[in-house]
């Protein structure tokens, strides 16, 4: 999942908590219920601070447009999450609500799948607020 962002972009740091959606699969794995992210399929646990183990980068090189790869990648609203359920396949979906904490680093930015936008953000740090 790539993050589609403007060309004077600059990477924030978060000055309270920022709230924000996540798409999950939802699977059971020896009896134990799971989340899982759809693209890089890393599992979750709610009330846990997941932290990026490399600095959040804008990469101009790559693409016709900047973009950020890396990170904990969320849509700004719920509708935006459902928005993009609409449009891609996820089995057994849930929406979740997450938080980024203050003092993270983030983007805010376009995620395009199939010619469709989707505000979203990416962070170096995100908590799972909610489960199923």
């Amino acid at each position: 999942m790539c993050l589609k962002v403007g060309n004077n972009t600059k990477i924030e740091t978060a000055q309270e908590d920022i709230i924000c959606y996540k798409v999950f699969r939802t699977e059971t794995y020896s009896g134990r219920f799971g989340l899982l992210s759809p693209y890089r399929k890393m599992k979750y646990i709610p009330d846990v601070l997941y932290t990026l183990e490399k600095p959040l980068e804008i990469d101009s090189t790559t693409w016709l447009y900047p973009i950020v790869e890396k990170g904990f990648h969320s849509f700004v609203s719920r509708e935006s999450a459902h928005m993009f359920l609409d449009d891609y396949y996820v089995r057994k979906p849930a929406i979740l609500k997450c938080k980024i904490p203050k003092g993270a680093k983030f983007v805010r930015g376009i995620f395009r799948f199939y010619g469709f936008d989707y505000e979203s953000i990416c962070s170096d740090q995100i908590i799972v607020l909610e489960s199923v």
